[in-house]
């Protein structure tokens, strides 16, 4: 997985226009192979990296994920397995084995302590962060020694913020005409990554359902203007969105 694509999936409150999936029992398992470009392959040939997902109940899992050469690279808890909602701790780790990073979760949203390690092990940072948001913490070099402290993620911005958004897909999306005199109505969830330089890259419907209403929220996702960039610590970064657009007859 490319994990400079999937720092963070944010799932911003759903944006409405107007006008079942069949779980594994608990306990169960499930291997998946995928290339570079995160597509999934039908053996492990060729794959870039396998995901593990044990199913904790009828909608709560933990997946894990390998590297090809077999090592594991992150541990991520999920509430529900189907939206991606993460709740708990994601760990990821150097090819080493040594513990990277530990990002706390809270139905979706990140909450609580992040820890993040040095490959020799040493603290490089503990901050406390609330809906996403940072509340401060410390930062130290390779050495343990205290260093100016600077946020572990700033998410891109759009302009207007969340309420810029949700008025601009509000005006842009369309309520397609066929889909209305079908009575069709949905929650389309649209994936999609705001590349280091805010274009909105990669938009795709994570799962397929009426195809009028999937074309559109894609077609409003793929429109939107250009972001204000995110930042990983530090530096410039690609992150990782999911988007749910609802269409609902009144």
């Amino acid at each position: 997985m490319k994990r400079h694509l999937v720092l963070l999936a944010l799932l911003v409150g759903g944006f409405s226009v107007s006008a079942q999936q069949t779980v594994p029992p608990s306990g169960a398992r499930k291997v998946e192979y995928f290339d570079k470009d995160d597509h999934l392959l039908a053996t492990a040939q060729g794959a870039e990296y396998r995901l593990e997902t044990e199913y904790g109940d009828s909608t709560a899992g933990i997946q894990r994920e390998y590297a090809a050469a077999g090592h594991l690279v992150a541990v991520t808890h999920y509430c529900n397995l189907r939206w991606k909602t993460q709740h708990g701790p994601t760990e990821h780790y150097y090819p080493s084995g040594q513990l990277e990073e530990v990002l706390p979760f809270n139905r979706g949203k990140m909450e609580g302590e992040i820890l993040r390690y040095h490959s020799n092990g040493k603290l490089q940072r503990r901050e406390q962060f609330k809906n996403y948001a940072s509340l401060g913490g410390e930062c130290f070099d390779a050495d343990g020694k205290p260093v100016a402290f600077f946020p572990h993620v700033l998410l891109p911005q759009y302009a207007g913020g969340l309420t810029g958004l949700a008025q601009e897909i509000g005006a842009r999306t369309k309520y397609p005409i066929q889909a209305m005199r079908a009575g069709q109505e949905a929650k389309v969830m649209i994936d999609f990554i705001v590349d280091k330089k805010g274009k909105v890259q990669n938009a795709h419907v994570r799962e397929a359902g009426y195809p009028l209403l999937d074309a559109e929220a894609l077609r409003v996702v793929k429109s939107l203007r250009r972001w204000t960039a995110g930042q990983h610590e530090g530096a410039p970064a690609d992150i990782a969105f999911t988007l749910p657009v609802t269409f609902k007859l009144q």
